[in-house]
């Protein structure tokens, strides 16, 4: 009995020991205004999900930051090489768009189905910051039929929290 007793401790301490470490963990609190863009905010990620895996990246300043897009609509979407890719930081109150290094880019444009997924990498150029920071980062593609892109532009975004 005292065997199962102090099993019974060590899983109870694990549990709050997660709980703990989960509520500690920095959460993104973007404000609801965003920059000003080409499609309507309201319609971004109906096709497209954008996120940062979490085991992908080290979520610190100054480092490339992988993202992975998904096509989660019923259309096929195109995308030139750099996927259109926009990133703002959120600084006094206002988001302010970045340069970024794009990674070398595949010269053809990327088709993607319903279901499928790409990855990208980017390396946005900030300044010297000693706190945590908030990127939100866009892709734009179009909807595209037999191969060609229609006029319908789509899009996604993801907030990104980067620390020191």
């Amino acid at each position: 009995m005292p065997f199962v007793l102090e099993k019974m401790k060590r899983k109870a301490f694990f549990i709050l020991l997660l709980l703990f470490l989960t509520a500690c963990s920095p959460q993104i609190s973007a404000p609801a205004t965003s920059p000003s863009l080409e499609i309507p905010f309201e319609t971004l990620d109906e096709e497209i999900r954008i996120s940062a895996p979490k085991l992908q990246n080290s979520f610190r300043l100054n480092d490339i930051i992988e993202l992975k897009i998904e096509i989660i609509g019923e259309n096929k979407i195109l995308f030139r090489p750099d996927y259109q890719n926009k990133i703002f930081i959120y600084t006094q109150e206002n988001w302010t768009e970045v340069f970024h290094t794009p990674p070398e880019c595949k010269r053809d444009n990327i088709l993607l189905a319903p279901a499928e997924s790409s990855y990208f990498s980017a390396y946005p150029a900030l300044p010297d910051l000693e706190e945590a920071t908030i990127l939100r980062i866009y892709f734009f593609g179009n909807i595209a039929q037999d191969g060609e892109a229609t006029g319908k532009r789509v899009g996604g975004y993801t907030d990104v929290l980067l620390r020191p």
